[in-house]
Parts: C-alpha cells; structure tokens; sequence
C-alpha cells in the first residue's frame, strides 16, 4: 500500500510537471492572448474590442457598441485532457462597460481557473482605459488548492485613424502564490500596436516582457477578402510558433477557427464563436 501511494504520488507529480512546462513553453508562462481569432493572427490582442478582451487587455472593453458574448476553446498540442475552456462577456453602459470572464486549463489532475472581472471607459476620444481584477484557483488532485488573487491595468489610444497602440501590465506588484518567492504569480508587461492600410487589411505587432524572462514578439495579419470571410497568419518568437486560422462573419456572431504549430510540441487547435449585440438594437428595445 505504501509503495502503491508512492507511486500515485509520483505519477501525478510528473503529471503536473509536464502540463506546466507545456504551458511555459508555449511563452515562457506569459500571458497568452485568449481567443481563436487572437491565435490565429500570432496571439496579438492588445489592441482589439472583443468579448475576450476582459483577458487580453480590458481597455478594449471601453469600446464596444453593445452586449458582447464570446466562448473559446482550445486542446493544447492535442494531448486528450489537456484543454483551456473560456468565456468572456462585456456590457456597455452610460458609466462604461463592465466585464466578466473565466476560464479553466488542465485536466482533473492539475488545473488551473481564473476568474476576472474588469471596467473600461472612455477618458476622451481616441483613449481609452481599464482595469481588471482576477482570482486564480491552482489545484492538484488529492494536494489541494492555492488561491490568490492579483490585478491588471490596460490602455488603448488611436494614434490616427488607422493607428491604434495597446499596453496592458498584469500583476504590477508582484503577487505571491506562497511565502516561498520562487512562487510568484508573472508580472508581465504587453504593448502592441495595429495598422490598417487598408479598410479590410489588419496589420498586429506586440513584444510582451515577463519580468523573470525574455521578450516575446509577436505579430499577424488579418484580412477580410470578402464580408463573410477573414483569413489570419501570425508568428510567435522564443519559443518559436506559426499561426493562421480563418473567421466566419454571419450578422450578429462570428466563428472563428485557428491552428497554431510549435515545432517540437505539434500543433494546438483553436475555436471560438463571439455574438454582438449592435448599440442600435438595443435602442430600438429601450423605446
């Protein structure tokens, strides 16, 4: 019996080992941008208004027209049980808008869940700022839990007309898991920036810096060829990743599939689908 919970020990020890380490070598324990639309154009989302923006960088929730709905999957370089399951949901205000979201990494072994709840608003017309507050849920099976919470501020700005710059930093005051201060929550520093030539072409690049380890670069295209359809590339350095996926535009909700490669991992496929209510809509309901 001894011997056998000695063993059960281990095999879950390593179990999680291994899940960690996926997760660091995706980009060094950052903090990836959630959502397929995001993957697919290199994980930038620095500058984009979506429903996961309540994740990537919450001064995008300031502008937004109306209700925005989104969920997210992805199957970490196709490993069963290995999965990132999210939803993010933003509603404007006359004060503002108000996000919530959450979303769950692992397995029953190890996993890990966060819950964040952020504010953005407009401070003039082109700048916009927000701030998100997160708890983190850290549990290994039979070891217990970890719980902890931290904070993230983000701004966007529209430096011109088809010019807009992003900046996020997360966990600014260095958060601790334990009194031990190897273990520590990453404070990360994210700017991007995105240039559009043209109406339906979308240039996006960002450097990310964990304080605890290198820069990441990042950057993708996202071109609209037609009004139902976007197809998206991106590249993702140290570790080094190539991406692409494509979006569906249908009215209201928009369906987005992506693949990202990692050249010793393999591959990790990606789905989401995003629903938007339009400001005009909800006018009309009000009278």
């Amino acid at each position: 019996m001894c011997i056998f919970t000695t063993m059960k020990f281990f095999s879950h020890f390593i179990f999680a080992l291994l899940i960690l380490s996926s997760g660091s070598l995706i980009a060094q324990n950052d903090r990836f941008a959630i959502g397929a639309e995001e993957a697919g154009a290199g994980y930038t989302g620095q500058t984009k208004s979506t429903a996961f923006s309540i994740f990537n960088n919450v001064a995008g929730l300031a502008n937004m027209d109306g209700l925005n709905i989104g969920a997210y999957a992805e199957n970490r370089f196709l490993v069963d049980n290995i999965n990132l399951i999210g939803i993010g949901a933003a509603l404007p205000t006359k004060s503002g808008t108000f996000g919530l979201g959450i979303f769950r990494y692992g397995n029953n072994s190890y996993n890990e869940t966060k819950i964040r709840a952020g504010y953005g608003r407009l401070l003039a017309e082109k700048l916009s700022i927000g701030a998100g507050f997160e708890v983190n849920s850290f549990s290994i099976e039979e070891y217990g839990s970890l719980f902890n919470f931290t904070f993230d501020l983000g701004l966007q700005y529209n430096i011109l007309d088809n010019v807009r710059i992003g900046a996020n930093i997360y966990n600014p005051l260095r958060i601790q898991l334990t009194d031990n201060d190897l273990d520590r929550l990453p404070t990360i520093i994210s700017f991007g920036a995105t240039y559009q030539p043209y109406e339906k072409i979308a240039i996006h690049l960002e450097v990310q810096k964990n304080l605890d380890y290198k820069a990441t670069f990042r950057g993708g295209v996202d071109y609209r060829i037609i009004d139902v359809l976007s197809i998206r590339c991106g590249f993702l350095s140290n570790p080094d990743m190539v991406t692409a996926g494509l979006g569906i535009h249908l009215k209201n909700f928009q369906i987005d599939i992506a693949g990202t490669w990692h050249p010793t991992l393999g591959i990790t496929p990606h789905v989401g689908v995003q629903y938007a209510k339009p400001k005009e809509l909800e006018s009309v309901e009000e009278e």
